[in-house]
């Protein structure tokens, strides 16, 4: 990406609603198997933004796989929920919040919900100056047949897709693999050892089931940095249109989200 922007609106044109969108639930963006995912959004999350921070610019909002394990207050039996996370990333910071909805285990092993979705955590971090904004056309190495060879940034599999075992950080990392080379190898130097990694990649079809739009959005935090990431490509164009915004924080992220590890435990 070269052209540095300095406009704080958002530039994600939204799709005609004539046109159908899916999640993608794999690290290819060929094959309709891994397009049958549930879209969310912020309102998902059953929580209001709070004011202030001035426009946002970007955001995204996943589901967890499986069930986290909660303690008990009461000292009781273990309490067990479902996870969405959602982050919005405006103009003077980023908003994180994690959502949970009780579960319980069935005789068969299996869980049901017990209630409704109500955020766990509402999260903060304010950037210590204007973030750094970057735009720009990116070609399409999957077109090459190269993208289903790659693991991680470089080619070959990085310490966090080695280590990274809760979805804070799956998600994050493979919508990641969606994308081309160059904004993979960016973030991953930018962002070596992610604390936070979420993220989601959409595909839209048209009213003849042809592929109209791939989107993906994630935001992958370090220390006291941030990198968000918001691009698409239109059909079969063989280009990504590509949005990188660069954060610096007040607070470590860390000490910002304090149920956040390197491990990427959230709301423990």
């Amino acid at each position: 990406m070269s052209k540095h922007v300095e406009e704080w609106v958002a530039a994600t044109p939204v799709p005609h609603k004539a046109h159908q969108p899916s999640a993608g639930l794999g690290r290819n963006i060929q094959g309709n198997e891994n397009w049958d995912g549930k879209v969310l959004s912020f309102e998902d999350l059953f929580v209001q933004l709070p004011p202030g921070g001035g426009p946002v610019l970007g955001q995204a909002t996943v589901a967890l796989r499986g069930v986290r394990r909660l303690a008990n207050p009461g000292g009781g039996p273990p309490l067990y929920a479902q996870r969405r996370v959602g982050w919005v990333a405006q103009r003077d910071r980023v908003v994180v919040v994690e959502s949970h909805r009780r579960v319980e285990a069935r005789a068969d092993g299996k869980f049901r919900a017990v209630g409704g979705w109500a955020p766990a955590t509402v999260e903060l971090l304010d950037a210590s100056r204007l973030p750094d904004r970057t735009q720009g056309e990116i070609p399409d190495d999957s077109i090459s047949g190269n993208r289903g060879k790659m693991q991680g940034a470089t080619g070959a599999a990085t310490a966090t897709d080695r280590q990274a075992t809760d979805e804070i950080l799956v998600t994050g990392r493979d919508a990641l693999q969606y994308l081309p080379h160059e904004i993979r190898l960016g973030v991953s130097q930018a962002i070596p050892s992610p604390e936070f990694h979420v993220g989601g990649a959409v595909r839209w079809t048209d009213t003849q089931g042809q592929i109209s739009r791939h989107e993906v959005n994630l935001m992958a935090m370090q220390g006291q940095r941030a990198v968000v990431v918001m691009a698409s490509t239109q059909g079969r164009s063989g280009w990504w249109q590509a949005d990188q915004i660069t954060y610096d924080f007040v607070r470590p992220v860390g000490e910002a989200l304090p149920g956040v590890t390197a491990a990427g435990a959230i709301g423990r």
